[in-house]
């Protein structure tokens, strides 16, 4: 996923990884732990 370079990784929860956060991070991905669910429903996704 790093190399296809998204603009975020969501992290639904229950699918949270400290090691793919810091991976995603350090290559300037932003990371969101949020349900995908619930920010479609709200407008935030």
């Amino acid at each position: 996923l790093v190399v296809a370079k998204p603009k975020r990784v969501i992290f639904n929860p229950g699918t949270e990884s400290m090691e793919s956060k810091r991976q995603f991070e350090a290559a300037g991905i932003l990371t969101e732990e949020a349900c995908t669910l619930v920010m479609l429903e709200t407008g935030q996704f």
